[in-house]
């Protein structure tokens, strides 16, 4: 082998690509052309949207009009060949005058009722709710279980509670006992 070939033999080694770079480069490939459709999608669905809504707002919808219950207007026609003078046919329908049926209704309206304060404790679960709630009414509170509008997620309530002073003694004594509560207005 001369100096030659030998020079040759390490060129074409070098000329050959490496197979990893290859792999490479067909990898950022594909994700450059991944990239260029998804913005150009995005871009056509965007100025879609633009486009659209510029168009709804210059569009004016024509509202036909209304004719009042309350002024009922007779049709005027006019008589073939016998006379020219317009004949006015009567409404069937006449206009009806609203009456309140219950006025003391309207005078003493019903006040929503007042919001009730509670106090909430951890929810644990469907047996451990219960017995927890017998160990608080063991121990003078009037304990409850509550399914809020969460119907999965159960709570436990204490009270209600007719003032702000029985609400802080609740929540001193709970203190005292290690358990923590928060106040709830429903």
């Amino acid at each position: 082998m001369s100096s030659m070939e030998c020079v040759n033999e390490s060129d074409a080694i070098l000329s050959e690509p490496d197979p990893s770079a290859k792999l490479r480069t067909r990898i950022y490939m594909s994700f450059a052309g991944t990239m260029a459709l998804g913005l150009s999608l995005a871009g056509w669905y965007v100025g879609g949207r633009i486009l659209a809504a510029e168009q709804s707002s210059s569009v004016t919808i024509p509202i036909p009009a209304v004719i009042s219950p309350m002024q009922p207007s007779a049709p005027q026609v006019t008589a073939p060949k016998e006379s020219s003078v317009p004949i006015s046919i009567p409404t069937l329908v006449q206009p009806v005058q609203a009456v309140d049926v219950h006025p003391e209704a309207a005078e003493n309206p019903v006040a929503p009722p007042a919001p009730q304060v509670f106090l909430e404790v951890a929810g644990l679960g469907a047996k451990q709710d219960a017995l927890y709630v017998r160990k608080l009414r063991a121990k003078g509170f009037s304990a409850q279980v509550d399914v809020g509008s969460d119907e999965d997620v159960p709570r436990i309530l204490i009270g209600p509670f007719a003032d702000r002073q029985a609400v802080d003694k609740a929540e001193r004594k709970l203190q005292s006992q290690g358990i923590l509560a928060l106040e709830r207005t429903f």
